[in-house]
């Protein structure tokens, strides 16, 4: 009873990418705005969960930033990151261990999760510097 696999989407036709990663791609992201184009995951789940929850646990020292998400059970072509399906917005929550004692993450379907599109932006304050930022998203699960 875990989540066996991230499987990875196109979000402009929805075909699958990957069908198990460890890693995510935003693609250029300049200050003050928004990802190339948002990320989208599905969990693959391998037996029964009672609760489950995505958090972010870092945001590598970019204080400034913005990370939004959009959770469906069905799989829809075109969004935008920065979209205004994408209004949903996460808080890094440091030293994620446990989600039922915080409300910082986002709460997921523990049958059936479906579909995740994330998207990041960088705020004007952040100094850029490096080829590539790293963020860490965690699944907690019981």
């Amino acid at each position: 009873m875990a989540i066996s696999a991230i499987e990875t989407f196109n979000p402009v036709n929805m075909s699958m990418l990957l069908s198990n990663t460890s890693e995510l791609s935003f693609g250029g992201i300049v200050r003050g705005g928004f990802c190339a184009q948002p990320v989208v995951i599905k969990p693959v789940l391998t037996g029964t969960i009672t609760q489950l929850a995505l958090f972010l646990e870092s945001t590598n020292g970019y204080n400034n930033s913005q990370f939004s998400y959009l959770a469906s059970k069905q799989a829809f072509s075109g969004i935008q990151a920065g979209g205004p399906q994408m209004s949903n917005h996460f808080i890094a929550d440091p030293g994620v261990s446990d989600f039922t004692t915080s409300d910082l993450g986002v709460n997921l379907d523990p049958t059936n999760p479906g579909y995740i599109w994330l998207d990041a932006q960088i705020g004007l304050g952040s100094i850029l510097g490096a080829s590539t930022i790293n963020y860490r998203f965690v699944f907690e699960y019981n």
